[in-house]
């Protein structure tokens, strides 16, 4: 039936009126209700309930659009705090509703022990659970967890292990320990071998190298099958295949045997004819055709490939290779590489015509190419210098030389073909300065003081790096602002007439994000309002990126903590209101270490140190540490806090007693100080110390006669200002940079306030790496004490001593000047040779002198020594072995000395 156009409309009219009544109007326009109260049913540990208002920041009264009530629980299911949170309205029959809210906590893992692993490390053990420290327990992960054990121990050679894995949960602040038990299955032999299609080897080698002593152990196995398969490869067997063909258990015996099966495939060979220049094992690996497996006709090609790009870009431009495949029979394949190298061209000079702005030195920098020296031989090489080229054209338009152009560099030879001089022809064209300087943005700014922050000014020269930095000035603003989704772009338009360049940032500000929620998971001990003040981060403020993370590092800092990690809930959504949740694992808050030690000054020395993490939640730290050897005795006690003053101060105060029995003399001091320590950067700090101590030394056993007035017993206040600069490229052990110190203390006797002197230290160590293996190593030492009154008795723990491990080498300790001094200088240098990534060579020459009066010291007061050491290198510093010879030796000195010493002294 065919319906009329008039009923066709009528119909259309009454589905859609049915419609409007069907659906709710809350279906298209989310209904808000009034609650009439709000209650929490809260499953979790009571120290959480402060932040439980956090969690739901709803009240009696308030009114709340459904759908933002969705959203929000939906974050708080993202956090990953709760295992499950669900909520709902109930009506209470006047018109309002109730919010009920059911929230259970997460469990979280706090340890992971091990128990019956022997001779497995527990570490290799938990690495393969699923369930780390400071994760979410899931108890689902417990039978992965357990397989992946099982099958790592009979990888291992442990069959039919049995492992449990029994959890022991806290109440008081939800977390779960863990412990993992491991029943140990049976181990068994290798008795019979069974080899096949070996030709090149007897099966009796083979069986060697298979063979285990100890227990079978499949990934033992797999081992000594690779090793196989690299002894056939370096016979020229490089596509054998060495495969277990079946492994049979005996039960009864404990035994297994093995089948094995191996395919020799051709044996191949490679010869390069007509090198005279590199290692012939370099240029076989250049090929890669053992490391691809490969000789057939397209391999071989690509190895010849690869020989003219290395010849070429070491300076044989006109090198020529050819290649060849041989088959001599059907059982070996030899790849035959013939080399006309010819001359070796070094890069002799590089010059520029037409540079009038910017200079040779600027252009060479951002090259590639280096010319030749004496020091470092450099080679022509016709790729490196195209790109060059490119990247002398980009270095002119970074300086506003926007139609400055570079042509192709051209080269001439010497009259012996083995030197080339290289120019480059430039036409600069004119210098662009800025023009009109402009905001843009998709919401509105404030233009002129964001054009303020960016800090270009009209008229000046135009830098691509002053622009970038304008750039990323104007978005840190913005960020800092709470605009965190804001970008800036930089748009360029050159006015050629007026040689401007007129600049537009274009903001895509975004809105305004705040943080809505802030909620702290995982302090154990620590007190949550610790962890505020370090975040200085409080709800309702802006959200600021780096903020974020500065408050992360300021955690992290404090040491109570083994990992610290904040989410920002909605971030990556771009949502207006950001929910942190800040993730912290507290470490080990008690902490004992035993270390033993020897050098030759002090003997060995033996140290237990006990570091009490954490003191009463605070993230503060208490620390007792014994020492005790022969010479050397010290016990102190310090209190350590990470932060105060502000993110980058700490402070320690200690109280110490030790005694040292030196060469020249023995004394026992007690005392105490306070110092702190503030970051300015990366590279600077400054430090001040205030110290009281009293030294009691003993005459008995000092030598009274080359010490004389300095022996007596002394109580001083030492007030020490430092300042340090560290550019060094690393820690533990430096290739490039400076490290620089510089310290005024300032000394008062409380016995005899009169009697007081100031004494200056400074050192300055450079390290310049060369040749890869190659670091020097130089270092000048400067200390003086001045006199602030007339005829200050010095003690003798303030006098300067020199001759040993730490000053001069080669000299029996503090044996240069046995009476000591007020006034040391000392110039170390140090060319060191690295053999092996922790192993180093080294050669030294010293020299220095020690005195009381600058102005009487005369070159003969200079000692001198040199020698040759050994260096191996630990995460935590050096193992120092010197052999030092005296160059300039007096009556009763020894030739030599041997010294052996742990850590840095330059």
């Amino acid at each position: 039936m065919k319906l009329s156009g008039h009923v066709h409309k009528s119909l259309i009219f009454f589905l859609v009126f049915a419609l409007f009544f069907i659906v709710p109007v809350s279906d298209v326009y989310p209904e808000e209700v009034v609650l009439s109260d709000v209650v929490i049913a809260f499953d979790g540990p009571k120290e959480f309930k402060s932040q439980l208002n956090t969690v739901v920041p709803y009240k009696k009264g308030q009114v709340v659009n459904e759908d933002d009530l969705r959203v929000h629980f939906e974050k708080m299911r993202q956090s990953g705090l709760f295992s499950d949170i669900t909520y709902e309205l109930l009506s209470n029959g006047i018109g309002g509703q109730a919010l009920k809210v059911d929230i259970h906590k997460a469990l979280r893992v706090r340890n992971v022990n091990v128990d019956g692993n022997y001779p497995i490390l527990a570490k290799n053990i938990k690495k393969l659970i699923a369930l780390q420290p400071g994760t979410d327990f899931q108890p689902g992960l417990i039978p992965e967890s357990v397989e992946a054990i099982r099958t790592y121990l009979e990888k291992n050679g442990f069959f039919e292990s049995r492992v449990d894995i029994e959890v022991k949960r806290e109440q008081r602040h939800d977390v779960v320990d863990l412990l993992i038990r491991i029943h140990h299955g049976v181990t068994y032999h290798i008795d019979q071998i069974f080899v096949t299609g070996t030709h090149q080897f007897s099966e009796q080698k083979i069986r060697r190298k298979v063979s285990q002593i100890s227990r079978f152990r499949i990934n033992r196995l797999k081992k000594n099958l690779t090793k196989i398969k690299k002894m056939y490869a370096r016979h020229g067997y490089i596509k054998a295949r060495v495969s277990l063909e079946g492994l049979v258990f005996h039960n009864d015996t404990r035994k297994v045997d093995l089948y094995l099966k191996i395919r020799e495939n051709k044996k191949f060979k490679l010869q390069i004819e007509g090198n005279s220049f590199f290692p012939q094992r370099r240029l076989q690996q250049v090929t890669k055709l053992a490391e691809l497996r490969s000789y057939d006709r397209y391999a071989i090609n690509n190895g010849k490939e690869r020989l003219q790009r290395y010849y070429e870009q070491r300076g044989f431009p006109n090198a020529q290779i050819a290649s060849d495949v041989i088959k001599p029979d059907k059982k070996s394949v030899i790849a035959k590489y013939s080399i006309e190298a010819g001359k070796r061209v070094a890069l002799s000079n590089i010059h520029f015509d037409g540079n009038d702005e910017l200079g040779t030195k600027k252009l060479k920098k951002v090259m590639a190419s280096q010319e030749s020296s004496f020091w470092s031989r450099q080679y022509f090489n016709q790729d490196k210098l195209w790109k060059d080229r490119d990247h002398l054209q980009n270095e002119y338009t970074r300086w506003g030389f926007f139609e400055a152009q570079v042509a192709q560099p051209t080269w001439t030879e010497n009259r012996f073909g083995d030197q080339k001089s290289v120019l480059f022809q430039i036409s600069e064209g004119p210098e662009y300065r800025l023009g009109e300087i402009s905001v843009a943005s998709d919401e509105p700014v404030v233009t002129g003081d964001l054009l303020e922050v960016g800090g270009l000014k009209e008229g000046k020269a135009y830098q691509e790096d002053k622009v970038e930095e304008a750039r990323a000035r104007i978005l840190d603003a913005l960020l800092a602002e709470g605009y965190a989704y804001a970008d800036v772009a930089v748009l360029k338009q050159l006015a050629p007439d007026a040689q401007r360049v007129n600049i537009e940032f274009s903001i895509t500000r975004g809105p305004r994000v705040v943080v809505r929620t802030l909620v702290i998971d995982g302090h154990l001990h620590t007190r949550e309002a610790v962890i505020r003040k370090n975040l200085k981060i409080k709800q309702g403020e802006n959200f600021v990126y780096q903020k974020m993370l500065d408050g992360q590092l300021n955690l992290r800092k404090l040491g109570a903590f083994a990992s610290v990690r904040i989410t920002p809930v909605g971030f990556e959504e771009r949502q207006t209101g950001i929910d942190l949740v800040v993730n912290v694992v507290e470490r080990k808050s008690l902490v004992m270490n035993l270390q033993g030690g020897f050098d030759s000054r002090h003997w060995g020395t033996g140290e237990f140190n006990l570091t009490k993490y954490n003191l009463f939640g605070t993230g503060r730290q208490l620390n007792m540490r014994l020492i005790g050897g022969p010479k050397y005795d010290r016990g102190e006690v310090t209190f350590y806090s990470p932060r105060v003053f502000g993110a980058n101060w700490n402070l320690s105060t200690q109280a110490f007693g030790q005694y040292e029995d030196e060469v020249y003399y023995a004394a026992a001091s007690y005392g105490a100080f306070a110092s702190t320590l503030k970051n300015f950067g990366p590279h600077w700090t400054f430090g001040f110390k205030e110290q009281v101590s009293h030294t009691s030394v003993f005459e008995s056993i000092s030598d009274i006669a080359a010490l004389g007035d300095s022996l007596f017993d002394n109580t001083f206040n030492e007030f020490q200002l430092s300042l340090l600069l560290d550019l060094r490229d690393n820690f533990s052990d430096p290739q490039r940079g400076i490290y620089a110190l510089a310290q005024n203390e300032l000394n008062t006797d409380l016995s005899n306030v009169r009697n007081n002197f100031n004494t200056v230290r400074f050192s300055l160590n450079h390290y310049h790496g060369f040749f890869k293996r190659f670091t020097l190593v130089n270092t000048i030492r400067y200390g003086h004490t001045f006199e602030l009154a007339n005829d200050p008795r010095i003690p003798v723990n303030k006098l300067f001593f020199m001759g040993g491990s730490d000053t001069m080498r080669g000299f029996t300790e503090d044996g240069i000047d046995p009476s000591g001094g007020t006034l040391m200088m000392i110039y170390n240098t140090e060319l060191q040779l690295r053999l092996t990534q922790a192993v180093k060579l080294a050669g030294f020459f010293d020299a220095g002198l020690i005195g009381d009066d600058v102005n009487a010291v005369t070159i003969d007061d200079v000692r001198e020594s040199a020698g040759v050491g050994f260096r191996y290198f630990t995460p935590i510093g050096p193992i120092r072995l010197d052999w030092g010879f005296i160059l300039d030796r007096r009556s009763g000195e020894p030739t030599n000395r041997i010294h052996f010493s742990f850590g840095y002294f330059f």
